[in-house]
């Protein structure tokens, strides 16, 4: 294993002109890797820039991240396929950038993260992967842990066929879950995958309808019932409970078979 106990890295960046397109630089206090683990603590990093760089890729925009410390497992580096993650301790970072391979948009602000993942790297002309990510402990708990969205078009595994995917990150408050959750998909047969998910998740997506449906009809239900008792319901007070004959056709129906 190699280990660092303070590492940096950076410079300038510049076209095949000669002109200035950007620059970019880290440091950290602490960095160990051994294979397809790699671990670092304690490091800023950040990069801005603006057409093609020095390695002839273009890159547009700026990033940067503050951390504390993070373990990361990936097969990638050694060419192999398979499972990747890692975990994090607390970070702060925006991105905002487009490269020839990737873009995103976005930032985050968690005390603690982790994601794992699977991918095929340059076994056949549909490799694809996946990744699914959990942060939670926002820093500053008035804004949500982190929000982004990333579109991926690049050909990572450098077999000749390009992978594209998507990938966002969004607050799941809403849903009852104190964090952010996180998804990446990549592939290389992008309208396969499309059809394909189509087809698996139009029964996912009929079920869901109907239990959306079910409950506003259940929720219709319960609103009518209060007002024939003539108590406070969802849309509001009502009046007195009602007589068979000052109810709609539609009232009289439920009284019949549900009001007792």
């Amino acid at each position: 294993m190699s280990v660092f106990d303070w590492w940096g890295s950076g410079g300038i960046e510049r076209d095949s002109d000669g002109d200035f397109t950007g620059a970019q630089g880290g440091v950290g206090v602490l960095h160990g890797a051994e294979g397809s683990f790699d671990g670092r603590s304690g490091w800023i990093n950040g990069r801005v820039g603006f057409g093609e760089q020095s390695d002839g890729t273009d890159y547009y925009g700026a990033q940067a991240a503050a951390q504390t410390g993070a373990l990361s497992f990936n097969p990638a580096v050694s060419g192999e396929s398979g499972f990747w993650g890692g975990v994090a301790g607390p970070r702060a970072g925006f991105d905002a950038y487009a490269t020839d391979s990737t873009a995103g948009l976005g930032y985050v602000q968690n005390t603690v993260s982790g994601s794992v993942g699977y991918r095929q790297v340059g076994e056949s002309d549909h490799d694809r992967g996946m990744c699914v990510g959990f942060g939670t402990g926002p820093l500053n708990p008035a804004i949500p842990g982190g929000m982004g969205v990333r579109a991926h078009y690049g050909d990572a595994d450098d077999d000749g066929r390009r992978e594209y995917g998507f990938g966002a990150s969004l607050p799941l408050g809403e849903v009852g879950i104190p964090g952010t959750g996180s998804l990446d998909y990549v592939t290389e047969t992008p309208l396969l995958d499309s059809v394909a998910l189509m087809v698996l998740g139009a029964p996912v997506a009929g079920a869901a309808a109907a239990g959306v449906a079910t409950g506003a009809k259940l929720d219709d239900a319960y609103d009518l019932s209060d007002r024939l008792a003539g108590v406070e319901g969802t849309s509001g007070t009502r009046g007195a409970p009602k007589f068979p004959s000052e109810m709609t056709p539609e009232e009289r129906y439920f009284h019949q078979w549900f009001g007792g």
